[in-house]
């Protein structure tokens, strides 16, 4: 203890000029940048800033846990405290029903009568008060200002005995600089704000009080961030249970606990748990009334977020709607929560396939953030992450990959290298190189994402079930139907059973695995989930959302493989027109229901027509894919069966040439899909009288079919 003391003596020399120097940094940027009306936050300051903070932090809290010699007099006099103490009080109540104005008003008069009447609790009460409204108003720089000031305050205390209301401000101030730094993404400063409070806490008040539960709540908030599960859970579990023992008591505390395990819970995927708390967190709030505003904003905003990951987009949409008018009537738009909320909706638009919608409100997030937040802040990467997503579903790769990379590296710098999100980062990348039909890539990025998230997550995890589902689309698109259709299966019994059997990933995972039987002509099996799998998407998403249309397009392809030409003909028209909507008229999704659209018409001797789509169809995977892409080998071949029922012969060999040398380079010389070409072309050399040529293609295809026997039966 003596070391200890001695270090935080050297500690205390340091510190105020160590400050001062911080905040003179930070004034003179925004000095800088004062006629752009831009705050533009150098990392490297903010994070020292912060460490300044916590050191403050640590004096003030050693000073109560050691109980020092000087003690605190109180000198103000008796109508003076009461004065003061109605203040404070209304400012209380002021900033809970998110009037920052009037609550701050309050707070600098009573930290003005403070001050006159000397009285150092009350001085110091205040400027813990109004420390939070600047935080909340999003005034980093002065809540820093104002830390300082109650650091400075501490050390010129006089002696008196301390108190149960110094000791509870200490905390709450150490509480109140770790949200700081949590707002500012400097984790590990939090970590050390949120432990010395619980110290704070647990001398003063003992293990069992609510400050020392909330102390460990927002540490154990600060691991999950961090992605630290384990760590997380340790002090949610014990947090819980004073909660839990005291439900009667601490009401507001325990509508900000349920909140912070809510989150928890939702990132481990036990979304029943999570929504069944911030449930009831919502009816005690109402018994609040405008005292609980401040209250229900966070608690909609976390139920919107949960929403997002159930699949329940009206609701999420009705929430976020809601919180984002009351944040811009409260703390107007260039506000860091606001801009929060307002790259929700932009994600959320993503989901329901407003992709035009979506992009702009991405766009303006991203202005905003890179304004008011420093620059590897995770809320910034994941609105980059979500603009690439947008740019890849819309085949814009060459504007998604350096999006990929830019937020993966944020999240990187700013969470670790082992972090979940940066796992989310390698997956979407995956996917996007796998659109593109460069396998390769998207193996070893998918690789890079499953040895992330299997740290984190276990087995039964939505992501995991994700992990899988790509995974086994990867097989899918390469031919490899035995090694797909056990992932399949594990994704969808995962996802039914923790996001329940109306969410539109469940969906996702009956389209991909009844996509797999069709593959195999297995069509009996492919048919009620494809039937299952729009009824969930039209239910949950909407009848005009491009999994809707996927949806369509393959009951029509099963209803083509049954001769019923003209109904099929109906369902490719309507998800064209859909596709063509929400991708534009050039899409790699509108190139595969021109190819769809066009089976039919060539069903039906309308050849003229069908040629014309087909034509449309190569045209546009020419130019979005490279030239390079298993689909535009699909729609070569569409196109030259379609010849051949026009008894041009010539010209379908050509494009099946094409088509077969495209798959070998995309997929190998054994694929499945290769040896329906190799098939083809043996059919027409034997007609043309090339019986060698004939026969080695057949041979070939069916040494091909003959090793997917034996894989089979192996």
């Amino acid at each position: 203890m003596n070391k200890f003391l001695k270090l935080l003596e050297i500690i205390n020399q340091l510190c105020a000029v160590f400050f001062i120097e911080v905040i003179a940094e930070l004034k003179r940027l925004i000095s800088r940048n004062r006629k752009s009306n831009k705050l533009f936050l150098n990392t490297k300051n903010i994070k020292l800033v912060a460490l300044a903070l916590v050191v403050i932090g640590l004096i003030i809290g050693t000073f109560l846990i050691l109980k020092s010699k000087q003690q605190i007099q109180l000198t103000t006099t008796s109508a003076g405290l009461s004065e003061w103490n109605s203040n404070l009080e209304n400012a209380s109540k002021h900033f809970d029903a998110l009037d920052y104005d009037k609550a701050f008003a309050l707070t600098s008069n009573a930290l003005e009568q403070a001050k006159n009447d000397g009285a150092e609790l009350q001085k110091f009460s205040s400027l813990e008060l109004l420390s939070r409204i600047y935080n909340a108003k999003g005034n980093y720089l002065k809540a820093a200002e104002t830390y300082k000031a109650i650091f400075t305050s501490l050390t010129v205390l006089p002696s008196s005995e301390s108190s149960t209301e110094m000791a509870t401000t200490i905390a709450k101030s150490l509480i109140g600089l770790g949200l700081l730094n949590q707002n500012l993404a400097l984790y590990q400063q939090a970590i050390v704000s949120f432990q010395l409070a619980a110290k704070v806490s647990k001398n003063k008040f003992g293990e069992n009080s609510v400050m020392h539960a909330m102390s460990d709540a927002y540490l154990a908030d600060t691991y999950r961030l961090l992605g630290k599960y384990d760590s997380a859970s340790t002090l949610f579990e014990t947090s819980n249970q004073h909660f839990e023992q005291n439900i009667q008591k601490n009401q507001t505390e325990n509508i900000v606990f349920s909140k912070l395990l809510a989150s928890f819970y939702q990132d481990l995927g036990q979304y029943t748990k999570a929504e069944k708390l911030l449930s009831e967190s919502a009816n005690s709030i109402t018994a609040l009334s405008e005292n609980g505003r401040h209250l229900k904003l966070q608690n909609d905003i976390a139920l919107a977020l949960l929403m997002l990951d159930s699949g329940d987009y009206k609701k999420a949409e009705s929430l976020l709607q809601s919180a984002r008018e009351t944040l811009i009537n409260t703390v107007g738009e260039n506000h860091p929560e606001s801009t929060r909320v307002l790259s929700y909706v932009a994600e959320l638009m993503l989901l329901k396939g407003s992709f035009a919608e979506s992009e702009t409100l991405l766009t303006k997030t991203i202005a905003l953030q890179e304004q008011l937040l420093v620059l590897n802040h995770p809320n910034l990467a994941q609105s980059i992450n979500n603009l690439a997503v947008l740019n890849s579903n819309l085949g814009k790769f060459d504007l998604a990959k350096p999006l990929f990379d830019k937020s993966r590296g944020i999240w990187e710098t700013s969470l670790g290298a082992e972090h979940p999100k940066v796992g989310i980062g390698f997956n979407n990348l995956a996917s996007s190189y796998s659109t593109q039909g460069m396998y390769a890539e998207a193996q070893k990025n998918y690789a890079l994402s499953k040895n992330i998230l299997i740290k984190s997550f276990k087995a039964d995890h939505p992501l995991i079930a994700t992990h899988m589902n790509n995974i086994a689309e990867l097989y899918r698109y390469q031919g490899q139907f035995l090694e797909a259709e056990p992932l399949h299966l594990q994704a969808l019994e995962i996802r039914e059973k923790t996001l329940g059997n109306a969410h539109p990933l469940v969906a996702s995972s009956l389209s991909n695995l009844a996509e797999l039987y069709s593959a195999q002509r297995l069509y009996s099996q492919a048919k009620p989930l494809h039937d299952r799998a729009l009824a969930i998407r039209e239910k949950a998403l909407g009848s005009n959302h491009p999994d809707v249309a996927t949806s369509l397009n393959n009951i029509g392809l099963l209803l083509y493989f049954d001769n019923q030409y003209a109904d099929a003909q109906a369902l490719h028209q309507r998800a064209l027109s859909i596709h063509e909507t929400a991708f534009g008229i050039n899409s790699s999704e509108v190139a595969t229901d021109l190819n769809n659209l066009a089976l039919t018409y060539a069903a039906q001797r309308q050849l003229d027509q069908a040629e014309q789509l087909l034509q449309r169809a190569i045209k546009i995977d020419e130019t979005l894919l490279d030239g390079k892409h298993p689909n535009l080998a699909t729609d070569l071949v569409n196109l030259g069966d379609l010849y051949r029922l026009k008894n041009q012969n010539a010209a379908a060999e050509k494009l099946y040439l094409r088509a077969l040398s495209i798959l070998e380079k995309a997929l190998g010389n054994d694929s499945y899909f290769s040896a329906t070409i190799l098939e083809k072309l043996a059919s027409i050399y034997d007609q043309s009288s090339r019986k060698a040529q004939a026969k080695i293609y057949s041979y070939k295809a069916s040494q091909i079919r003959q090793m997917q026997k034996i894989t089979k039966a192996l």
